[in-house]
């Protein structure tokens, strides 16, 4: 028994249709969305009446505040980010700002040379005082 071939449902177009009545969308037949939900078509605003008094209010509400929670998750995902980007650039972490310590504690080059000469100068009277005899 050779194997009939499925037809692949995903290659076709899709067709816009009104919720109510099933007719497809053409130039003749434009259709209206659904202002709330954005997610149904309606060729009529008998079909729009018919279809929201047959359930669609109930879906319609459902969509809407399934669509609603993703945008404020998504707010607030952008707003946790940008605080800890705010956050992170207040508090560098523990190893920049050891390296920032550290340049901090050394010296100007000016200070530097100074300190340099008293050890020289320190060096050189404990070299004479060797010398001297006891």
């Amino acid at each position: 028994a050779a194997a009939t071939p499925q037809s692949d449902d995903s290659l076709l177009p899709v067709v816009r249709r009104c919720a109510a009545c099933g007719v497809p969308w053409s130039e003749e037949v434009p259709l209206q969305v659904c202002s709330r939900c954005r997610e149904v078509y309606y060729c009529s605003r008998d079909c729009q009446g018919r279809d929201w008094r047959k359930g669609h209010s109930k879906t319609c509400a459902y969509v809407r505040s399934k669509k609603s929670l993703k945008a404020f998750q998504s707010h607030m995902a952008d707003g946790l980010k940008r605080r800890q980007e705010r956050f992170d650039d207040l508090h560098p972490p523990k190893e920049d700002f050891e390296k920032e310590e550290e340049e901090a504690t050394v010296p100007p080059p000016h200070q530097q040379r100074q300190r340099q000469q008293r050890q020289r100068q320190h060096q050189q009277e404990e070299a004479e005082e060797d010398l001297l005899p006891v």
